[in-house]
C-alpha cells in the first residue's frame, strides 16, 4: 500500500495483523518498521562476514524463511545504495522461498530510490514489486 503520510496505510496493515492474531494465525508473522529491519539485516550480514561466510544474504534469507511466512514492512523507503542492493537481493531470495509481504510506503514503486546512485541496478527490484503485486 502506498500513499500520503497519515492516509491510514499502517492502520489497515495493523487491522489485518490483528485479524491474524485473533484467528491464531500470527505464529509466522514478522511486523517491523522497514528501517529497523534493515538495521537488523546489516547487523546479521556483518556478523556473517566476520565469520567469513559466503553469500551472507542467502543465509539471512534462509534464516528468515525458516521463521516467517509473512513479513509486514511499515514505511518502506530506500535511502542509500547499500540498502537498495541488499533489498533487491534479499527480496528475490525471500520471494523464491514463498514468503509473502504486506508493505506500506509513502512512495509509489517507481518513486523508490528515485534519484539514487546506480538506480538502474535497483530497477529490477521495482519490477519485481509490480509483477508480484507487492504494491497495490
Amino acid at each position: 500500500m502506498h500513499g500520503l503520510p497519515g492516509g491510514g496505510k499502517t492502520y489497515v496493515a495493523n487491522l489485518f495483523l490483528k485479524f491474524l492474531r485473533e484467528k491464531n494465525l500470527n505464529n509466522y508473522v514478522l511486523r517491523v518498521h522497514f528501517q529497523e529491519f534493515m538495521s537488523m539485516v546489516h547487523d546479521q550480514v556483518n556478523r556473517l562476514r566476520k565469520k567469513k561466510s559466503n553469500n551472507p544474504l542467502d543465509i539471512v534469507g534462509k534464516e528468515l524463511s525458516k521463521k516467517y511466512k509473512l513479513i509486514c514492512f511499515d514505511e518502506l523507503e530506500i535511502i542509500d545504495i547499500a540498502d537498495a542492493m541488499i533489498v533487491s537481493k534479499l527480496f528475490s531470495i525471500l520471494l523464491e522461498k514463498k514468503i509473502s509481504f504486506i508493505i506500506t510506503s509513502n512512495f509509489k514503486p517507481n518513486e523508490l530510490y528515485k534519484y539514487g546512485l546506480q538506480r538502474e541496478q535497483f530497477i529490477p527490484f521495482i519490477e519485481i514489486l509490480k509483477k508480484k503485486n507487492v504494491f497495490n
